[in-house]
């Protein structure tokens, strides 16, 4: 099993690379957590449970891109529904503010340097692939 984290520019990289392995490569993957990453996109299916701001990232995805990594999913325990079925592979967790997944340059530094309260629910996102397969 293998499992990517990513920050900022390192989730940007995980992010951009995950299209253009090929499928054999990808099924390898299992879980994958970005954070504060540049590409982000609202409104995507990736996107952490309430943690969807409305602004696009410094570096948008395409649309292509960011369609491929929404339909990256795994049959399994889905723990956002509690019940078995599909579930995201990637999970996106940008904040409200920050200077890089929302592209506010000018005063979200603050919020972009600041990730700690979202490691145990992406250490739990991860994990659930580890306990359901």
């Amino acid at each position: 099993m293998v499992f990517l984290g990513g920050y900022s520019q390192g989730a940007d990289v995980i992010a951009r690379a995950l299209p253009k392995l090929t499928s054999s490569a990808r099924s390898l993957i299992k879980g994958v957590v970005l954070f504060g990453d540049p590409g982000y996109l609202p409104n995507r299916a990736i996107n952490a449970p309430g943690l969807n701001p409305a602004n696009h990232g410094y570096f948008p995805w395409s649309t292509t891109a960011a369609n491929l990594l929404d339909n990256l999913k795994t049959q399994g325990w889905n723990a956002d529904t509690n019940k078995s079925g599909w579930r995201q592979t990637v999970r996106s967790y940008c904040r409200k503010g920050d200077a890089v997944c929302q592209n506010v340059v000018v005063s979200g530094w603050d919020i972009h340097e600041n990730y700690t309260a979202y490691i145990a629910p992406a250490h739990a996102y991860l994990r659930n692939f580890l306990l359901q397969g």
